[in-house]
């Protein structure tokens, strides 16, 4: 369920990610997404696991800890999944699927047409028909 003011919320998470340089536990995807999930909802997925880890290896250990070995795999324990047509601001996607090159994947906020995500250049944002799955948060 979405709690009144979650637009404002939204832009103001985006915002501060805007500003914040790329590190593991601090400021990475799953917190992105987690903190997407906290302005929309009022609930926070991350809130076990927020400094709990401060490299790769740490956000691993998380990830399993979660039945997950992915980004994307823990979006699809936590959310429903929904087409990509039907995603809307707020919601989560798959920027990119893991791959040997990446293998957490990509994950990031549904603003409409376009999708937030953050890695290590910073906040970037894709055209949501480039992403391959999306989640709904509420």
């Amino acid at each position: 369920m979405r709690i009144p003011g979650w637009e404002d919320r939204l832009i103001a998470v985006i915002e501060a990610y805007r500003k914040r340089a790329f590190a593991w536990g601090q400021a990475d995807c799953l917190l992105l997404a987690s903190d997407a999930v906290k302005a929309v909802r009022g609930d926070d997925p991350a809130a076990p696991y927020r400094s709990t880890y401060a490299d790769e290896r740490g956000a691993a250990r998380v990830l399993l800890s979660l039945n997950a070995r992915t980004a994307p795999e823990l979006l699809a324990h936590l959310f429903p999944g929904l087409p990509l047509a039907a995603a809307k601001r707020g919601d989560l996607a798959v920027i990119r699927e893991p791959s040997a090159e990446d293998p957490f994947g990509a994950i990031g906020i549904v603003l409409g047409e376009s999708v937030a995500g953050y890695g290590a250049d910073g906040l970037q944002f894709v055209s949501r028909l480039d992403c391959t799955r999306a989640f709904e948060v509420g």
